[in-house]
């Protein structure tokens, strides 16, 4: 590997792993360590050190033992919890942003899920989920409470590792411009109650699309769900 190849930034290292293991190039319950982001993604040795204990702290890699560390696993327990406190956090999250958000700071990103959401590839994809990731935090950081915005980063990221299964499954987004849509709007009401209400909806809308659909996809291994090739 080139050494202009080698990452040297511990927040784009913290990215390209993320993006591996939503898209489950790194699967759940696979083994990472140091050496495999070194020699498969390119990450500086030193960096690889830092990022291994980030990704632990957010438990989105698991230590199983002293020398043995993999990518959390994602069970149906664990995509009911992340649903769970996420209709029990966001809603208020954004009741309490709603007074203080910028609507013009966050109204490009909100154009970009307003837009036809089609998976037209697996890049266009990612980036959609991306979007919608940043949106929510940049909203939920206008909470106030760092806290809960580092509570909310952690459950979003599990999100993304679910809404990519579902995609991967059904050729889809598991949610729709119009629920984006009216979120927006609630926000520029900036009325809590209507905001809480509108993104409790949205949450639970997406649950029973998302559930609804692993529980009815052979293409599914049930343990942690990995989604099989269609090869």
């Amino acid at each position: 590997m080139k050494k202009q190849d080698v990452i040297n930034d511990i927040d784009n290292a913290f990215e390209k792993i993320m993006d591996a293991i939503v898209t489950q190039t790194l699967a759940p319950e696979q083994k990472v360590s140091e050496s495999i982001l070194n020699e498969s993604y390119g990450i500086s040795r030193s960096i690889s050190r830092n990022l291994m204990e980030r990704l632990i702290s957010k438990q989105i890699l698991v230590d199983v033992s002293p020398r043995i560390t993999k990518v959390s696993p994602l069970r149906l327990h664990d995509i009911r919890q992340n649903f769970l406190l996420r209709k029990m956090l966001i809603p208020s999250v954004f009741g309490i942003a709603a007074s203080n958000v910028n609507i013009d700071e966050i109204s490009e990103l909100a154009s970009m899920l307003h837009e036809e959401l089609e998976v037209e590839n697996d890049d266009i994809a990612l980036q959609k989920l991306k979007v919608n990731k940043d949106l929510n935090l940049i909203i939920a950081r206008h909470s106030e409470f760092p806290l809960m915005v580092d509570f909310v980063q952690q459950l979003e990221y599990i999100a993304m590792r679910v809404y990519w299964i579902y995609i991967k499954s059904k050729a889809a987004f598991p949610f729709s411009q119009d629920q984006h849509l009216k979120i927006f709007e609630a926000m520029q009401s900036r009325d809590t109650a209507h905001v809480k209400a509108t993104v409790l909806d949205l949450l639970t809308q997406t649950e029973e699309t998302i559930m609804n659909a692993i529980l009815t996809d052979e293409k599914l291994i049930n343990q942690s769900l990995i989604v099989r090739s269609k090869s």
